[in-house]
């Protein structure tokens, strides 16, 4: 699974209620499905269809020929 397919959590960005992956301080691809995990895991069950739409837009948007197929090949068929 590669990281390009979750958006990365801006350096500095430290609010508490981000969907982005990642540490607001350093960022590390070593640690990536640690930090992915922590997030699905972090979020109330509300919001996971918001945290799959955010991720398949960015997706779809730095994947000009990706496809939405590609990207449930990861997440499951929601």
């Amino acid at each position: 699974m590669s990281s390009s397919y979750f958006k990365q959590r801006d350096r500095f960005d430290f609010s508490k209620d981000t969907l982005d992956i990642g540490n607001p301080i350093s960022w590390s691809r070593e640690n990536f499905l640690k930090l992915l995990f922590k997030r699905i895991f972090a979020i109330s069950e509300e919001r996971i269809e918001e945290f799959y739409q955010r991720h398949l837009a960015y997706y779809l948007e730095t994947h000009p020929d990706g496809r939405k197929k590609y990207f449930l090949n990861f997440f499951g068929n929601s």
